[in-house]
């Protein structure tokens, strides 16, 4: 297939270009830019990479469940100098089972270190909290899976557990989080709006707020923390470093589209279209590329998606990106 038949090109109309992307049915999309820069808002294209696994070596995978930008400081909540939250994942977004090793965060104003945190994890088939009591995880079957100083920067944070989290791929994760640092005013982080109470949390400024004192259901802003869940896996590691970057908005035009590729990928194949369930091929069995890969024959005027597949076409590591309006899919 000849990959500059997506190749847009640019006139200039009504003092705005007008890139028109020329579809696989010889049907042009016209879209109206700046001259300068692009804000995808309303079309929704996707552009999907497929990996294909080289050998049985394990590596890196994650599962990320959230995509907003709600600012939160929870689970460390340090809106006050001790606290506690608690966080459930669901088990339709978690996935399949797992042994996840490492968890993550997306801070958005780093460096921030905090002493002295806890986390403690259980699995459990409640998708809500019925009340905003403490959980007392010593005593209700929680597991503690981290102990000790964090430093936060500027992006994803990975956290190494203690201990894996067996993940049986039936039920939900909570997780427990416990902050005695004694001081205000830490890291924030990325949320998603939540309608539910999939989240709780509780502060005191004196000292570690005692089990007599009710925290908050589904608090202001009302939203649960984008969360990513490291496990090993034999498949192809997920693609990471996408450039654009999530949420990013008015990038120019003149930005290359590329990805990082993990372990485990000797090809893969790439689609274009606007239904995830019927993408058309535009590249077929592409060697990959340690390392960054960028697909020059194409432009990123046509969002996109990577995923992974094994020699058995299972599909891995599908992971959702949004800058703007426009829908990324990793």
């Amino acid at each position: 297939m000849n990959p500059h038949l997506y190749k847009p090109f640019i006139s200039f109309k009504n003092s705005n270009f007008v890139v028109i992307v020329p579809n696989k049915f010889g049907i042009a999309d016209n879209y109206h830019l700046n001259p300068y820069v692009i804000s995808m808002k309303t079309v929704h294209y996707i552009f999907c990479v497929f990996l294909i696994l080289s050998s049985v070596s394990f590596g890196q995978n994650y599962v990320e469940i959230g995509t907003g930008t709600v600012s939160n400081t929870m689970p460390v909540y340090s809106y006050w100098n001790y606290s506690w939250s608690a966080l459930i994942y669901n088990q339709s977004a978690l996935g399949e089972a797992k042994s996840i090793t490492k968890i993550g965060l997306n801070c958005t104003n780093g460096p921030k270190t905090v002493t002295n945190q806890k986390i403690y994890f259980k699995l459990s088939s409640n998708s809500t909290f019925a009340a905003a009591n403490y959980e007392d995880p010593l005593n209700t079957g929680y597991t503690l899976v981290f102990q000790g100083d964090l430093t936060f920067q500027t992006g994803w944070n990975e956290i190494t557990l203690l201990t894996p989290i067996p993940y049986d791929g039936i039920q939900n994760i909570i997780f427990h989080w416990e902050n005695r640092w004694g001081t205000s005013y830490g890291p924030v982080f990325n949320f998603t709006t939540s309608v539910i109470n999939d989240n709780k949390n509780c502060g005191n400024d004196v000292n570690f707020p005692p089990p007599s004192q009710t925290g908050y259901l589904n608090p202001y802003p009302s939203s649960l923390a984008n969360m990513r869940f490291y496990y090993a896996g034999s498949g192809p590691a997920t693609p990471t470093n996408p450039i654009p970057a999530d949420n990013a908005t008015v990038v120019s035009i003149a930005t290359d589209l590329n990805w990082t590729l993990g372990a485990n990928t000797t090809h893969y194949d790439l689609f274009f279209g606007t239904d995830p369930q019927n993408l058309p091929m535009v590249v077929n069995n592409a060697p990959a590329i340690p390392g960054v890969n960028t697909p020059r024959a194409l432009y990123w005027l046509t969002p996109w998606y990577i995923t992974g597949k094994s020699l058995q076409g299972m599909d891995h590591n599908r992971k959702f990106l949004h800058y703007g309006n426009l829908r990324l899919k990793l």
